[in-house]
């Protein structure tokens, strides 16, 4: 068994995390989508679509540093969030290129229909909704949200996707 975990280390360690994703779950099972205003082609995303709150990871910032801001700025509110590294890591995804984000479940202590306002700092984003992830698959989306969400409904943890399905948007 400890080769196995060696190498399953050499691995993580390996990939460059360049950010990281938040499957925020309310109480009542749904997940917080946020709605893109910026095109940014290098990670196949679109003014408009549908997204997990994703953050890159700057310089000297840890991933749990990385994962709070993310909530601060995309999602505007980090009362009632709460996350384990280890236990709520979903997986890593090659999002495009070479870029690769670390997928976090964040629970969230409160229900979908709750009168919280989240809002982003910068207007990055915006339209904060709750959905059902069994909805995701038809929606407007950006690269990499359905395998994060597929992984997230079956329970997985530690998934490593090397590619990722692009963006899905409606003709």
């Amino acid at each position: 068994m400890r080769k196995k975990e060696s190498v399953a280390s050499k691995e993580i360690e390996e990939r460059k995390i360049y950010g990281v994703v938040a499957v925020i779950q309310s109480l009542d099972n749904r997940i917080l989508l946020i709605q893109e205003t910026k095109d940014k082609p290098e990670y196949d995303k679109r003014v408009g679509d549908l997204s997990n709150p994703t953050e890159t990871i700057e310089k000297g910032e840890t991933i749990a540093e990385a994962l709070a801001r993310l909530l601060e700025e995309e999602v505007g509110v980090c009362e009632g969030m709460v996350f384990d590294l280890e236990k709520d890591w979903i997986g890593d995804y090659r999002i495009s290129g070479g870029y690769w984000g670390r997928a976090f479940l964040v629970h969230y202590q409160g229900m979908a229909d709750s009168l919280v306002d989240f809002q982003a700092k910068e207007g990055e984003v915006i339209n904060h909704q709750w959905v059902d992830p069994s909805e995701v698959r038809e929606l407007p989306r950006r690269a990499g949200v359905l395998e994060v969400v597929e992984d997230f409904l079956q329970g997985s943890r530690g998934v490593i996707r090397e590619m990722c399905s692009p963006g899905f948007r409606q003709k």
